[in-house]
């Protein structure tokens, strides 16, 4: 942990390279686990902020085979080997366009129909990052946009219940 001082405030900030343990203890706690949590959830556990370190070896091991499929094997001998050449399977999307989810209320009745549909939604609201995160964080921006447009359509019809989608981020 860090402190900041000055005359005016009280600052105290914490480093976080990864919020895995803060996650691990949202999944352990038992409010979360019976599904009593509101949004005075994090506010009204602060255990949830001791954090146990972690090695955050899935992560190295990640940044490594994305290191691995876009420029090689790294060898201290020269080799021919080249970059693997499997592609992932995409898996079937139905024909059609993705089912309603919270955008097409967006768009349909504007910001106060947006609004109104968030307040009355029972349960909760989450918003996946993955694509950002394994883009941008895991990987190093190796993801090719070509890779991640082929699992767009599978991920609209299949997470369209989700709040929102972070695709693309930076600083």
């Amino acid at each position: 942990m860090h402190e900041t001082h000055n005359s005016q405030t009280h600052i105290l900030s914490v480093i976080v390279t990864t919020n895995i343990p803060f996650l691990q203890n949202v999944l352990s706690n038992s409010q979360f686990l019976y599904g009593t949590v509101d949004t005075q959830f994090i506010d009204g556990n602060q255990e949830l902020f001791i954090l146990k370190p972690t090695q955050n070896r899935a992560q190295k091991l990640l940044h490594y085979l994305g290191h691995i499929m876009v420029n090689g094997p790294i060898t201290p001998i020269p080799v021919k080997a080249k970059p693997s050449s499997v592609d992932p399977v995409v898996p079937l999307v139905p024909l059609g366009g993705p089912p309603m989810g919270f955008r097409d209320v967006l768009l349909k009745e504007g910001p106060k129909g947006f609004a109104k549909a968030v307040r009355q939604h029972q349960g909760l609201l989450l918003m996946d990052t993955t694509f950002r995160d394994a883009h941008q964080s895991l990987l190093a921006t190796r993801v090719r946009t070509h890779d991640l447009k082929k699992i767009a359509p599978f991920v609209a019809h299949n997470f369209n219940n989700l709040f929102s989608l972070e695709n693309w981020g930076g600083e």
